[in-house]
């Protein structure tokens, strides 16, 4: 599916690919939550010039390889199959292109052996290398590749909300969800009411298990935008500290896949209760005129 924010890179690789003026290898900056997959299968369907409303990584393509990560990680193994691929032959379309999916997830040896396929990729085949920004890749590798960024902005989220699903957000809540796969996630998911509920019950195991078994980084991101929006013109440093608890964990459920989930959300959940009684309790010392 093509949406608004892809169109300009889909464009431009249109017309890159026309004029055989496609480099070697692209890395395809798109922040997490604006279908970078969607994105990265339309790019491959204009490379190869195919007009299909099939997904590319669903296609059974002699010139289309698609990688995709396993368990948050791209092993050394995926990578050299890619090499076995570039030096194939061309069957239906003129360029052949290979696909990596959340390519910031390669390990050290992943990444040795993809640069290796970039020094030695043969004519007429090229790389598309999906990442959420272009540090998240190892120096040697940016270095031998163009780089496209999707731009992203509330307007666009308000447009899509609007058109998709006759929703209308004020600012607020487009900050607290900034991305359509959020919206898509929590759609599913009631944080209020979870977070409330987390408040409100003595065992919180099955809140912490509905977590876990859905887009629990994404929802972690949401939790977080949510409490920071909440702030006023004098945060709450406690608040903030926990802001930065959520987005850490955040970044180790993305980036790597040894992160021990349950621990981590009941570690959270541990220090968010502990963070609520405090606070109940300086309101009743407020009360009483303690200070």
């Amino acid at each position: 599916m093509i949406y608004p924010w892809h169109s300009e890179l889909l464009e431009k690789t249109r017309v890159m690919s026309a004029q055989d003026n496609l480099p070697p290898a692209l890395a395809v900056c798109s922040p997490r939550g604006w279908f970078a997959q969607d994105l990265l299968s339309e790019m491959v369907k204009k490379i190869i010039s195919l007009d299909s409303s099939q997904a590319a990584n669903e296609l059974a393509h002699p010139d289309v390889f698609w990688v995709k990560p396993e368990k948050n990680v791209i092993k050394i193994d995926q990578i050299r199959e890619i090499g076995d691929f570039v030096y194939k032959t061309s069957q239906k379309s003129v360029k052949k292109v290979v696909a990596i999916e959340g390519a910031y997830l390669m390990n050290a040896n992943s990444s040795n052996a993809l640069l290796k396929v970039l020094e030695e990729s043969p004519d007429n085949t090229h790389l598309l290398l999906d990442t959420i920004n272009l540090s998240s890749l190892i120096p040697t590798i940016r270095s031998r590749c163009q780089s496209l960024t999707v731009k992203t902005n509330k307007g666009y989220l308000a447009d899509w909300l609007q058109e998709e699903h006759g929703v209308s957000l004020d600012d607020d809540k487009l900050a607290e969800i900034r991305s359509p796969q959020c919206y898509v996630v929590l759609s599913g998911f009631d944080l209020d009411k979870w977070v409330t509920e987390l408040s409100s019950i003595g065992d919180p195991s099955k809140l912490i298990d509905d977590l876990i078994q859905s887009d629990t980084a994404t929802i972690i991101e949401a939790w977080a935008r949510r409490i920071l929006v909440q702030q006023t013109d004098n945060p709450n440093i406690a608040d903030l500290e926990f802001i930065e608890l959520l987005n850490r964990f955040r970044m180790e459920l993305v980036h790597s896949n040894s992160t021990n989930i349950k621990l981590g959300i009941e570690r959270l959940v541990g220090l968010w209760l502990q963070r609520l009684l405090q606070r109940d309790k300086a309101k009743e010392w407020k009360s009483k005129g303690v200070s």
